[in-house]
């Protein structure tokens, strides 16, 4: 990487991590482009060579904060399914409980609620290393050959995201963990046989 694409990845990383302080202490709705570029000392275009829009933003803090889950799924696929697809889909949503705050999650809810094709596109990150662990599972016998990875992905994903939805409309009442711990506990046996 030469000095220039250096000097762009550490921009990049600087609105991300501004952005992420300044949603955690302001809220979502109470922060502006403008407010991040200011704390960064960068002109307003700035922001926009890396995100077209505010909402980009959060989705690229989502893959930021996920990225230390995809990176485990080679070690999940050595437990048995119900094993690893529990501990992945926990994994998620302690993530989402310690980084993002109620805030983030009901933007994120607005990509899947109100999805166009571009949005569809962003939210692809989401399912891949999913599939992954899933297509690494099927390999070794782990799953029903009735569905596919692409099938059960989704479906598994409806589950995560219809957890985050109750969360995000009653979090005082909700607690994801034990929502999902309680899925996977009664579903996940019938869908991996």
């Amino acid at each position: 990487m030469g000095k220039r694409e250096e000097k762009a990845e550490k921009t990049r990383k600087k609105l991300l991590g501004t952005a992420d302080r300044l949603i955690n202490q302001r809220g979502y709705e109470n922060v502006a482009v403008e407010d991040i570029t200011k704390a960064c000392g960068v002109a307003k275009g700035t922001f926009y060579n890396y995100f077209a829009q505010k909402q980009d933003l959060v989705l690229a803090l989502g893959q930021e904060y996920f990225a230390k889950v995809t990176d485990k799924v080679d070690e999940l696929g050595r437990l048995n399914a119900r094993e690893a697809i529990t501990e992945y889909l926990l994994s998620y949503i302690q993530i989402i409980r310690t980084k993002a705050n109620i805030v983030l999650v009901r933007e994120w809810i607005r990509y899947v609620v109100i999805p166009d094709n571009q949005q569809q596109l962003k939210l692809q990150f989401i399912l891949k290393g999913l599939e992954r662990l899933l297509t690494t599972l099927s390999k070794r016998g782990e799953l029903s050959n009735n569905m596919s990875v692409d099938e059960m992905a989704r479906m598994l994903m409806t589950h995560f995201y219809g957890v985050l939805l109750m969360w995000a409309v009653d979090s005082s009442r909700v607690i994801p963990e034990d929502e999902i711990k309680k899925y996977c506990a009664v579903q996940l046996p019938a869908l991996v046989r």
